[in-house]
């Protein structure tokens, strides 16, 4: 119950920074208890419930989505599927939150997939810049 909470608080915080710094842009966050459609190569559509999504203001395609991972068993596999998935829908930016472990991976679009996923710690969330995306740079 204690890591719904924290997780619950941390999606909070992380919407509240995009409408805060992006809504007059035309940004819009989703916090997930909704489905979201990302079309793949070949117009094929599936069905992901992140824990959030923004939407850049050129359409209705995500430019970032946030996962949690709930410490389950076998999460590892759970999510490889979906970083794939996301990788081959275009996502420009994907975050992975571990609470437990306090680090967030970062996997950033490089033209032709995901790069070398970045791990963030405490102390490197605290630094001048952050780890915000920047939102305009990735609509591009």
């Amino acid at each position: 119950m204690h890591f719904q909470t924290i997780n619950h608080h941390l999606i909070l915080l992380l919407d509240r920074h995009v409408q805060s710094l992006y809504s007059e842009r035309g940004y819009k966050s989703v916090i997930s208890s909704e489905e979201i459609s990302l079309t793949l190569p070949g117009g094929i559509t599936k069905q992901v419930t992140p824990a959030m999504a923004v939407f850049g203001e050129k359409g209705n395609h995500p430019v970032w989505i946030v996962d949690i991972d709930v410490q389950s068993c076998g999460r590892q596999i759970s999510f490889t599927d979906r970083i794939e998935l996301y990788s081959k829908a275009g996502i420009k930016e994907h975050w992975m939150i571990f609470t437990k472990d306090h680090i967030v991976v970062v996997r950033k679009n490089e033209g032709d997939g995901f790069g070398k996923p970045v791990v963030y710690g405490e102390n490197d969330m605290l630094v001048k810049g952050g780890i915000f995306p920047d939102l305009e740079r990735s609509q591009n």
